[in-house]
């Protein structure tokens, strides 16, 4: 009897969790009180109910994102790694992910994104991505000259997966750190920052940089540097035997040739 009782209750948790499972679930933490929003759009939902300094929890699926992201939120995800959440299921935003002044200091971990946008000429600054996806674009957009520039996001253990060229655009932003991240294509247009400790598959490893720091890389395919201005490469293991530095640009300590 105890061990029919004991099946039957390990049966219904297992539904229980199957149906949360099911459903999109975003919770919001706020001032010491928990809201769970399971319906409709739950991520905007919760962005729109969300105030400066709040904490977003996801659950996995896939979320449609707020028309524009403006406010300063720390948002988590499961992860992306299918071999990590087996249980819970990945969380994915799709579309387009647009942010926006007033956007500063915000921090995303875990979460797969299919376009993270930049808004044109607007400056969001001090923003940290960490163990995140980023399937297509990473686009700082803007016109030049770039007079409202963004500036100090951090990319840690992030996975740069896209297979464009193009799409890897920072020609509105300057003083960013690229660290611990797999990048899949070249990075153009970077300025005044520091990529370290990161593995390139790139066809090129990045497009017109100027004035930045790449310390401790691997940089994969031929050729592996292409020409810029004013770039320090130091401690990295570069396929192409003999790369380009650039003007004004020097190597310092790389091992070149390597594949």
């Amino acid at each position: 009897m105890k061990k029919s009782i004991l099946l039957f209750v390990s049966s219904l948790v297992l539904v229980v969790i199957n149906q949360l499972n099911a459903q999109n679930v975003a919770a919001l933490h706020s001032s010491g009180v928990s809201t769970m929003f399971t319906s409709g759009d739950p991520l905007i939902e919760a962005y729109n109910s969300a105030s400066n300094g709040d904490t977003i929890y996801l659950s996995g699926g896939v979320f449609a994102a707020p028309e524009e992201f403006g406010k300063s939120l720390t948002v988590f995800g499961t992860g992306h790694n299918p071999e990590h959440t087996t249980a819970t299921g990945a969380t994915n935003i799709s579309g387009e992910f647009i942010l926006v002044e007033g956007a500063d200091n915000s921090h995303f971990e875990g979460i797969t994104f299919l376009d993270v946008l930049f808004a044109s000429n607007q400056s969001v600054n001090d923003v940290v991505f960490k163990r995140c996806k980023m399937n297509n674009k990473v686009e700082y957009l803007g016109t030049d000259p770039y007079d409202n520039v963004c500036s100090n996001t951090i990319f840690s253990e992030c996975i740069f997966a896209t297979t464009s060229a193009t799409s890897l655009d920072f020609s509105n932003a300057t003083n960013l750190t690229i660290q611990n991240c797999i990048i899949n294509e070249q990075m153009s247009y970077l300025t005044s920052s520091t990529v370290k400790n990161s593995i390139s598959f790139g066809e090129r490893f990045n497009r017109n940089p100027a004035g930045n720091l790449f310390e401790n890389n691997i940089i994969n395919l031929l050729p592996g540097v292409m020409a810029g201005t004013g770039n320090v490469y130091t401690n990295n293991i570069i396929a192409d035997p003999d790369p380009s530095y650039g003007s004004g640009g020097h190597g310092n300590d790389n091992w070149t040739g390597v594949s």
